[in-house]
Order: structure tokens, then sequence, then C-alpha cells
């Protein structure tokens, strides 16, 4: 059976240190054949393989070994094995060098070690395993044996795991498979492409081989125990004629949905869940990427022994709790009836990160420091891959705070959309103008701004609005000259964030970027 490369990714991050050995052992051996020779146990010298020359002749002194590591620094494992290969008496004039891990730039650590220590060098990453794995069915046999159990709970909907855990979400399943369900259904009506998403998530225990089905009674009733607040708008009638729909042969996606007409009753075919878990391998293969990204990026704000991989993985999580309580405050502020929202900034969320880290007193604020500026360099400067893993936050969030408040507002905005007149305030015109200098892919205000004007909305601009957008400019500038001008060149990046001006913090943000 084919393997993805979402599920190869997936179950390459996952995978410890043993599984991923006998994986590679295996995989080595049906790639190379007999030239191949495994050598195994915890005292193996550094060597977890020789390559012979051919196997036409017997060699006195094998010269080529095999390491296989999850370990993140390639470059440095690697001189670890050649030195202990060393140690142990062996000759080395090649390794090879297989790892779970992706390694940026391998050609040039290859020829760095190899001008280095006089030792051929050759790295096959995790690029090069997901490129080979369908090369034969004995290597897909292989992958499943070893990495089948890292892949088994892809099969349950909205599965993909968020970065740490919400206690605003009875079920977050439910809320990730919605957003799932509305990333394929974008031209849909809201409340019928949430009711095919609520229906098909409710149905994801039933089992027709087993006579485990569901009336729309079931389906409802299960999902009020996650979402009560959707009572009164979710009915009987909708969801029992919204499966019908996804029974049927010509839907959009084909049949989703099995319809037992005797019983009235309905339950998930396989193909669809084949389908479903296949969009979870999507989601959790994009978020291990991010996390790799985010790794990366904390690299150059590490400092006092901060390890990178523990602050790319806090980012990710200060990154969910940023759209929680954003969310929540917005929420709070609909509710309230107050003029204007007061939105956190990225302190409160970081900390909460930082805290459920526990980097230790003594790093703790240097990781504080490092993750703070790992957050907002992916918030501004994010590649394709971190503003997907953004969206898909952004939508699953608002899902949750949309069906917790009230439904019904969804519906009155879609159907007043093409009359929809926005007052553009203050902050949002400020926000706008900071993010002059950043690529336009990461400008979150101007894009707003743009994309409600494409959606038909009038965007008004009133008097008083554009006086305090003057006035709010000038106050930046007569503080700049006032008390930074003449610190310009030394203030510390670490002190950027502190700046209560956003546009004198925009402004030394981009003064240190590259342009």
């Amino acid at each position: 059976m084919h393997i993805t490369r979402n599920e190869a990714e997936v179950a390459l991050a996952k995978t410890d240190g043993q599984t991923f050995e006998a994986f590679a052992q295996s995989f080595i051996a049906t790639t190379l054949g007999h030239t191949y020779v495994p050598l195994g146990g915890m005292h193996d010298g550094g060597a977890d393989g020789i390559i012979l020359r051919n196997t036409s002749q017997i060699e006195n002194r094998p010269t080529h070994f095999l390491q296989a590591s999850i370990e993140k620094d390639a470059k440095s494992k690697i001189k670890k094995t050649i030195a202990a290969l060393q140690k142990n008496g062996r000759t080395v004039h090649q390794l090879t060098y297989i790892t779970s891990q992706q390694v940026p730039k391998l050609d040039l650590i290859e020829q760095e070690i190899s001008d280095e220590i006089s030792v051929g060098v050759r790295i096959r990453d995790r690029e090069y395993i997901i490129a080979h794995l369908n090369d034969s069915s004995r290597h897909q046999a292989i992958f499943r044996e070893d990495f089948g159990h890292y892949l088994e709970h892809l099969r349950s909907l909205g599965s993909a795991p968020l970065p740490t855990q919400s206690a605003y979400m009875r079920d977050p399943t439910v809320f990730v498979f919605l957003r799932q369900q509305s990333d394929r259904e974008e031209d849909e009506p809201f409340m019928d492409s949430v009711t095919d998403a609520l229906s098909l998530w409710a149905l994801h225990d039933t089992d027709p081989d087993n006579g485990q089905l569901m009336s729309a009674q079931d389906v409802l009733n299960r999902v009020l125990e996650v979402l009560p607040s959707i009572e009164g708008l979710l009915t009987t009638d909708r969801i029992l004629s919204r499966l019908k729909l996804l029974s049927a042969k010509s839907g959009k996606q084909g049949r989703q949905v099995r319809w037992y007409k005797a019983s009235n009753e309905f339950a998930l075919p396989f193909e669809t869940r084949q389908q479903l878990s296949a969009r979870n391998a999507d989601d959790e293969a994009l978020q291990i990427r991010v996390v790799d990204y985010l790794t990366t990026r904390a690299e150059k704000y590490c400092e006092g022994g901060v390890n990178p991989k523990g602050v790319g993985s806090a980012a990710l999580v200060a990154l969910q709790k940023t759209f929680e309580s954003r969310g929540l405050q917005f929420s709070a502020f609909l509710s309230s009836g107050e003029t204007s929202p007061t939105l956190p900034d990225l302190d409160e969320p970081v900390r909460s990160a930082v805290d459920e880290a526990s980097p230790g007193p003594a790093l703790r604020e240097n990781f504080f420091i490092a993750t703070l500026a790992t957050v907002r360099d992916c918030l501004y400067n994010g590649g394709d891959d971190e503003r997907e893993y953004l969206r898909r936050l952004a939508k699953t969030y608002s899902m949750l705070f949309v069906l917790r408040q009230d439904p019904k507002v969804v519906e009155y905005l879609e159907d007043m959309t093409s009359n929809f007149t926005l007052y553009v305030g203050t902050d949002l015109l400020v926000l706008a103008m900071s993010e002059r200098y950043l690529d336009r892919e990461n400008q979150s205000a101007t894009n707003l701004l743009g994309m409600a004007q494409s959606a038909g909305a009038r965007l008004i601009l009133t008097e008083p609005v554009l006086e305090e957008v003057v006035t709010h400019l000038r106050a930046a500038d007569r503080e700049f000259e006032h008390y930074y001008s003449g610190v310009e060149g030394h203030l510390p990046t670490e002190l950027y964030g502190e700046i209560p001006k956003i546009m004198i913090r925009s402004y030394f943000y981009n003064r240190t970027a590259d342009h």
C-alpha cells in the first residue's frame, strides 16, 4: 500500500532511536542487498552496519560503515561516530549516515567533514527516506511494520493535535474536524457545512460490519454533548436531510455516508474514514514542519544554554495560546458592548507557554526572550507552511468562539455580506501602517482590509478616526525623537518588544531586518 509523504513525516517525527535503527537496518539491507552486513547491540563501537564493496571476496578490514540516528545535530553526531569507530580500532574511509531528521545543506556538511577529517561521508536524511519508501513493496512493508503504530491515532476524526490542551474545548477534535471540513467546502453555506461536519464527526464510532449505526436523533444527541450552544439551530430534520444528501453518489465528494433505509440509520464507510485519516496526517505533518521551522528560527535567539528545540516547541504552544486569548477577549468584547476591544500583547501567552515548558529558574529568562523573539519572527516573517498553519489555527478557534457564542450570528453575517459596511478604526489603520516593510503575505491587517473589500464590503474612514491616526503618528514621532533617536544604534534587540508605540517598535524590528 502506497505510503504518503504526510504519513512518513508523522512517523519519522515520532520514532524513538531504537525503532528507527531497526527500520534503517532493514531499509538499507533491502536497498543494498548482500553488500550490507548489519551490526547490532548497544556496544557496536559506533557502527550499526558494514557496507562491503562486493560479496565476491572476503574483506579483511571493512572501511565503510553505517550509522543510524534520530539526533537533531547531524554534523556533531557524524563526528562523534567517526571518532568512536576509530577509538575502537576501525579504519574508516567512508561513513553512510541515515537519519530521521531533515538535514539542510547536507552536501556542504558532507564536504566539510570530508575535508576536515579525511573521511568520505554520505548523508541519507528524512527526504531521502521519503523519496524511496515506495520504491518497492518490501520498503512499504518495513515501514508499516516498524512505524504503523505511530499512525493509528490518525484514524480518529479530527485527531490532529493542538500543541497544548485548551480549557475551553470539551473535545478539541470537534473543532479541528470542523475546520478540516470547511476547508474543503468553502462554497457551502456556513450552517450546511457545519451540519455536515458535525454529523460526520458524530458518526466516527459507527461500524456497519458490526451493526453499529446511528439515527439522526443519535447524531444530534452526540453533538449536543459537546456543543450545547447549537441547540435550536441544529435540528433532527436538518441533520436527516443533510445525511441523505451525503449518502448520494452524486454528491460533490461522492458518497460520504451509508444510509440504511430499512432502519433509517447511518454509518461511515471505510472509504470516508481513509479520506479523513489523510486529512489528519496532513494537519499533523504540517505541525511537525512548523516546529522544525520555529526551532531553526530559535537558534539565532538562544543564549546561555537554552535549547532551540525546546524554544521551538514552546513557540508553537504560545501561538495557540495567542489565538485562544485573543479569541476569548474578542468574545468578551462582543458580550460586554464595549466601544473598542483591547487585545493582549504576546507576553502573556508566551509566559504561559514557558511555564508549561518548565526550563528551570536559571534558564527561564533567556528561554522567555528566545521564545518571544521566535514567535514574533514567525508572525512577521513566516514562510508558506507557517502562514498555512496559523490560518488553520485561526479558523479552528474562530469556529470554537462562534459556536460557543451564538451560531446565528454567522448566518446573519452570511446573509448581509453583500451589503456590509465597515467603519475602520484607528487601531487597525495604525497596525496596517506598521506592516509597511513586511512581505505582503505577512501583512495581516492590510490583507484583512483587502479581503473585506474584495468580498464586497464598503470600508469607511471617518474624520475623527483620521484625526486620531494623525495624532498617533505625531505622538510616536515626538516620542522617538525624545527617547530613542540618540540610542537607536545601541538598543538591544530583546528590548524592542518593550517599546509601547507600535510604529516605533516596527521601525526598530525592520531596521535590523534584511530588505
